[in-house]
C-alpha cells in the first residue's frame, strides 16, 4: 500500500525521492497562497514568507518558526534544555521565573546589568573570585560600591540597611560582622541615634542592648580577676611623672585644614613617655585613665586628712613647714586664735630683729603689772617704799645723789610688750638686758 515517487522501494505510505542541487527538482514544493479561511486540522498551507500547520485541539492554526527566526526572541518557554542565545539579548516583559544564571566560561566581568543603553554597567558579577561590584567593574571584595560623581559638594554613594516597619512594633535594621570564632557582632542605630554592638540582632524591645561604641561599660558582670587597688601613692607618682605636652593631630590638621577650630590644639601625653598603665597598645586606656585620677585623688585627700598624725610620713606636712620657715613666704597677715610657740622674733625695716621667749615675757608682764597699781594707795602719810616691789621683780636700785628709790630702765623697746600705761612711780622694774636679744643685720 505504499506510494514511491521516484522510487521503487517506497517504506512510507508516501516517499518521494530525494531531491537535487539542479532547480526544480525538489521533492515537495507549495505555492503560496490565501490562507483557508476555516483552518483545517491537518492542513498545511504557505503564505508568502510563512509556513502554516493546523492543529487538531481547537483546530488552531500555528505558524512553522526556523532557527534562522531565532534573532531577537525565544518563543518556546518550555526548552528543557540549554538555550545559547549567543551575541544576542534576551528580553523579557514578564521577568524570569527562577532562573539560573551562569556563564559558558568564569571570568572576572562574566555577567553584567547595564543601562538601557547597553553599554553603561549598573552591576557587575566576577564569578572567577565570587566578588559583586555595583558601579563598578572591577570589585576587589565581595561587595565593593564603586566612586562615581554625584555632583558638586553631594556625598557620596550612600549604602541604607532598612528597618522592621511593623506598625505594632518597629526595628532597626542592623549589620552583623562575625567576630574570629564565629560570634555575632550586630551593629545599629539606637532610637537616640547611638551607635549599639551586641551579639544579638535588635529589635523593639532591645533596641538599647549591648554597648555604644565608644563607651566603656564598667558593670561586674563584664570583668574578672577583680582586685582591689589601695596604691594610691603610686598613681599619683605616675600623674605627676608624665609629662604633659600641647599639640596638634597630623590627620586633623590635614583633612580638617590648619586653620579649622577642628584641628585644636590639645594638652595631653606621649604614649612612650608614660606609665604602660596608661596604654593599650598605640591607644588611651581611658578606663585606667580614670582609676588613676581617682586614685591620685585619694592619695592626696590621704595627704590631708593625715596631716597630724606624726608617725606617718607626709610630705605635704614637711614642705608646709619648710615653707612657715621662709622669711619669703609672702605671708602677709595671720590669724589665730591662739598660738603656741617657744620664741617670737620681730624685725623692722632696717632689718634688726628683736626675739623674746616665755622667761623674758613673764617678767616684762610682771613689771608691767606693778607698773599698773592703783596710785591711790600711795599718799603723802604713807609713800611707797623700796621694800614694797612685787614679787618676782628684781631689786630697785636706788637714784644717784637721792633716797627714793627708781627702777632701772629696760633697754628693750615698748613695741615687745604694748603700749604700757605710765605712773609716776613707782617706774618699770628692771630686767636683765642679757634676757632681751637683740640683732643688727
Amino acid at each position: 500500500g505504499n506510494v514511491g515517487i521516484g522510487t521503487t522501494t517506497p517504506t512510507a505510505y508516501l516517499n518521494i525521492k530525494a531531491g537535487t542541487a539542479t532547480a526544480g527538482t525538489a521533492p515537495l514544493k507549495l505555492t503560496s497562497g490565501v490562507l483557508n479561511t476555516t483552518a483545517e486540522v491537518g492542513a498545511i498551507e504557505f503564505l508568502t514568507d510563512a509556513y502554516y500547520g493546523t492543529i487538531t485541539t481547537g483546530a488552531a492554526r500555528k505558524q512553522f518558526a526556523f532557527t534562522s527566526d531565532l534573532t531577537s526572541y525565544v518563543p518556546y518557554t518550555g526548552a528543557t534544555g540549554a538555550v545559547t542565545l549567543g551575541a544576542n539579548t534576551l528580553s523579557t516583559t514578564s521577568g524570569l521565573i527562577s532562573p539560573k544564571l551562569y556563564p559558558s566560561a568564569d571570568s572576572t566581568t562574566a555577567i553584567q546589568f547595564n543601562k538601557a543603553n547597553g553599554t553603561t554597567n549598573v552591576m557587575n558579577i566576577d564569578t572567577t573570585n565570587g566578588y559583586v561590584g555595583i558601579g563598578t567593574t572591577s570589585p576587589s571584595t565581595k561587595l565593593e560600591i564603586g566612586s562615581l560623581d554625584l555632583g558638586d559638594g553631594v556625598a557620596g554613594p550612600v549604602l541604607t540597611l532598612g528597618r522592621n516597619t511593623n506598625a505594632t512594633n518597629t526595628g532597626a535594621g542592623s549589620i552583623n560582622f562575625l567576630a574570629k570564632g564565629g560570634t555575632a557582632g550586630y551593629i545599629w542605630q539606637d532610637a537616640a541615634g547611638k551607635l549599639r554592638i551586641n551579639t544579638s540582632a535588635p529589635s523593639n524591645a532591645n533596641d538599647t542592648a549591648g554597648t555604644v561604641i565608644g563607651d566603656q561599660t564598667s558593670i561586674r558582670d563584664t570583668k574578672q580577676d577583680i582586685l582591689d587597688y589601695t596604691d594610691y601613692s603610686n598613681a599619683l607618682k605616675m600623674v605627676v611623672d608624665a609629662p604633659l605636652h600641647t599639640f596638634r593631630y597630623i590627620k586633623e590638621v590635614d583633612g580638617y585644614g590648619a586653620e579649622s577650630p577642628l584641628a585644636k590644639e590639645r594638652i595631653g601625653f606621649i604614649a612612650d613617655e608614660v606609665d604602660k598603665m596608661f596604654m593599650v597598645g598605640n591607644s588611651i586606656d581611658q578606663v585606667s585613665v580614670n582609676g588613676i585620677m581617682m586614685a591620685s585623688i585619694k592619695e592626696m585627700n590621704l595627704k590631708i586628712v593625715n596631716i597630724n598624725n606624726m608617725e606617718v610620713k607626709n610630705d605635704w606636712r614637711d614642705s608646709i613647714s619648710v615653707w612657715f620657715a621662709n622669711s619669703t613666704n609672702g605671708i602677709g597677715d595671720f590669724f589665730s586664735n591662739k598660738v603656741h610657740t617657744k620664741e617670737i622674733c620681730m624685725t623692722d625695716d632696717s632689718g634688726a630683729e628683736t626675739c623674746i621667749n616665755k622667761t623674758k615675757l613673764d617678767q616684762l608682764l610682771v613689771g608691767q603689772a606693778a607698773s599698773s597699781q592703783p596710785t591711790e594707795q600711795a599718799t603723802e602719810n604713807n609713800p611707797p617704799s623700796a621694800t614694797d616691789t612685787p614679787a618676782g621683780v628684781g631689786p630697785v636700785q636706788p637714784q644717784a645723789g637721792g633716797t627714793d628709790p627708781a627702777p632701772a630702765t629696760l633697754n628693750t623697746p615698748a613695741e615687745v610688750v604694748g603700749p604700757v600705761q605710765t605712773v609716776p612711780t613707782p617706774t618699770e622694774p628692771t630686767v636683765p638686758a642679757s634676757d632681751v636679744s637683740t640683732s643688727q643685720p
